[in-house]
C-alpha cells in the first residue's frame, strides 16, 4: 500500500483561476466528473485504508464518498486545509509559508506510521511530495484526475502516478 494523495476536483474559482484559500468554491462540470472518476477508482480496486481530509467542502465532499465506498475511518481536520492567502476571505486569518507548512509537518509527524489516503489541495499536497522528494516536489504537475501513491520501501520511496 503506501499514502495516496489527491488533490480536489476543479472547482468554479479553479476555473476562474482565481486563488482560494478557505473561501468556498463549488465544483466545476468539469470537477464533478473528475470527482466520478476518482471515487470509481477506489471503490474498483477496494483500497480500504483510512481516509484523512481537509475540513473545507471541495476536498471533505471527495473524502466523504470514498471512505463511505469502501467502508473506512475518516478522519477530517484542519491541518490539511490549504494556504490561506492574505487576498481570500477570511481576510484576519491568512498565513505565512513558513506557518503553512509547520502545520502540515505536524500533521505529518502525528501520522506517520500507517498507510493512508489523503484528500487535500495542491499546496499541501506539493509540501508533502517536497518533504518525501524535492524532485518530485519541482517536476511534477498536480493534475486532477491523477492520484499520487508514495510506497515506501527499504530502498526509499517511490512514486507512482495513477491516472483515473
Amino acid at each position: 500500500m503506501g499514502l495516496y494523495l489527491i488533490r480536489h476536483p476543479q472547482t468554479i474559482a479553479n476555473l476562474k483561476v482565481q486563488i482560494a484559500g478557505w473561501a468556498k468554491s463549488p465544483y466545476s462540470e468539469e470537477g464533478k466528473k473528475q470527482f466520478e472518476k476518482i471515487k470509481h477508482y477506489f471503490k474498483k480496486n477496494k483500497i480500504n485504508l483510512p481516509v484523512y481530509s481537509s475540513d473545507l467542502p471541495r476536498a471533505l465532499k471527495l473524502a466523504k464518498e470514498i471512505s463511505n465506498e469502501n467502508k473506512s475511518k475518516l478522519t477530517i481536520t484542519k491541518e490539511l486545509r490549504e494556504i490561506n492567502f492574505k487576498e481570500t476571505e477570511p481576510y484576519d486569518s491568512y498565513e505565512t509559508q513558513s506557518e503553512f507548512e509547520k502545520r502540515i509537518f505536524k500533521f505529518l509527524k502525528e501520522n506517520q506510521d500507517s498507510d493512508k489516503i489523503i484528500v487535500s489541495h495542491s499546496g499541501v499536497i506539493r509540501y508533502i511530495l517536497k518533504m518525501n522528494n524535492s524532485e518530485w516536489e519541482k517536476n511534477i504537475g498536480l493534475k486532477r484526475d491523477r492520484i499520487f501513491l508514495i510506497e515506501t520501501n527499504k530502498k526509499g520511496n517511490k512514486l507512482k502516478i495513477i491516472r483515473v
